[in-house]
């Protein structure tokens, strides 16, 4: 495995510890640290109660940056709602 894939799969370690701390956060996709290897580093969530845009803006405000839209991943986010 790659210096970068293990730095990323950390960093994923890392997101998915405190994002379990958020009460009605929803991290879509592969959650289980021991399956990190299987997913890339780029997590889709939602937050019960509020939009995309207001978690992406009180988030900038915190400095971190996100993006509030569909990723270019619309026909992927289609599918698992069905």
């Amino acid at each position: 495995m790659t210096q970068t894939k293990l730095y990323e799969m950390m960093l994923s370690e890392r997101f998915l510890a405190g994002a379990t701390a958020v009460p009605g956060l929803r991290v879509y996709g592969i959650t289980d640290v021991e399956r990190l290897a299987e997913r890339t580093p780029t997590f889709a969530v939602s937050l019960q109660g509020f939009t995309p845009a207001e978690v992406s803006a009180y988030l900038g405000e915190q400095g971190i940056f996100v993006w509030a839209g569909h990723y270019y991943a619309i026909a992927v986010m289609e599918r698992r709602r069905e």
